[in-house]
C-alpha cells in the first residue's frame, strides 16, 4: 500500500506532508514512511523504517530539525520550557504499548528557559536515549550574557512519564546568571545573581532540591525577605556558612 496525504492531524499534532509505504509479508507489517512540517511550528523531519506487529517492534527513525518544543507537554507543569531543534538517529523496539527508544542524538541552537528562577540558557551538544532514560554527556551552556557552563547529567522516566532528574552545572572559569527574579509577596527570595561554580539539580514532580556550590560575582543582589517565612523556618532552606568579619 502506497499513500501520501497533507494536514494530517496525529495526536492532536498537525504534519504538512505525509508519505507512507506498507506491505505485509511473513506475519511482519513492514513500513518506509516520512513525516515533514510538524506542529504550528510547521518544520522538521522523521524517517521511518522497519517491521512491527502487535507483539514487536523493529523500527529505525531518523529526526532532522525537529523542534525540541513538542518536548513540553510530557515536563512537569512549572519546571522548565525547551525551544529549538533536535536531530538524531533511534532504533525503537519493544512492543507498540510499551516501546523501548535507544540512540545517540544533537541540540542544536536549543533554549531551557527556568521559569521559577526567570533565566534563559542556550545549549549546544550531544545526548544519548536509553529505554529508561536521556543521557546528558556534556552540553555547552550559554546564559546569553556572555557567562558559560558544563552541564551532565541524567534525566530517567517510566514511558515518558513519572519523571526524575539529575543534572549537574559546573561553571568554573565565567560567572553564569542564575537567578533574575522580580519581587512578589509570595516569593522566599529575589533578585539577580551571577556566580561561579558548581549547581546539582534532582529530584521528580513538584520535589526538586537544588544543591549548589558557588561563589557570587558582581551583578549579584539576593534578597531574603524578613515577612515571607519566620527566622525558624529559614533554616529549612537557608545555611549561612560564613559570618562577615568585622574590620
Amino acid at each position: 500500500m502506497n499513500t501520501h496525504s497533507t494536514d494530517l492531524k496525529v495526536f492532536g499534532e498537525n504534519i504538512s506532508d505525509c508519505f507512507l509505504y506498507f506491505f505485509h509479508e511473513g506475519g511482519q507489517n513492514r513500513i518506509t514512511s516520512q513525516l515533514k512540517g510538524l506542529g504550528e511550528l510547521d518544520t522538521g523531519l522523521i524517517t521511518i523504517l522497519g517491521t512491527f506487529n502487535l507483539q514487536s517492534l523493529d523500527l529505525t527513525t531518523s529526526i532532522n530539525e525537529l523542534p525540541l518544543s513538542y518536548v513540553n507537554p510530557l515536563i512537569s507543569k512549572n519546571s522548565v520550557a525547551l525551544d529549538g531543534e533536535i536531530n538524531g538517529v533511534f532504533s525503537i523496539d519493544g512492543s507498540i504499548s510499551e516501546p523501548k527508544i535507544t540512540g545517540n542524538g544533537n541540540l542544536d541552537d536549543c533554549s531551557v528557559q527556568v521559569d521559577y528562577m526567570g533565566t534563559k540558557y542556550y545549549v549546544n551538544g550531544n545526548f544519548n536515549v536509553e529505554p529508561d532514560a536521556i543521557e546528558l554527556n556534556g552540553l555547552e551552556v550559554d546564559d546569553g550574557n556572555n557567562g558559560g557552563a558544563f552541564l551532565v547529567g541524567t534525566i530517567l522516566h517510566n514511558q515518558f512519564k513519572d519523571w526524575n532528574i539529575d543534572i549537574s552545572l559546573n561553571a568554573e572559569e565565567t560567572p553564569i546568571e542564575l537567578m533574575k527574579t522580580p519581587y512578589s509577596p509570595e516569593r522566599y527570595f529575589y533578585g539577580t545573581g551571577k556566580a561561579v561554580g558548581d549547581i546539582n539539580v534532582f529530584g521528580y514532580d513538584n520535589h526538586i532540591v537544588i544543591e549548589a556550590n558557588l561563589e557570587t560575582s558582581e551583578g549579584t543582589n539576593f534578597v531574603l525577605p524578613m515577612d515571607v517565612v519566620s527566622s525558624s523556618d529559614w533554616s529549612s532552606f537557608v545555611e549561612i556558612k560564613d559570618g562577615l568579619e568585622k574590620s
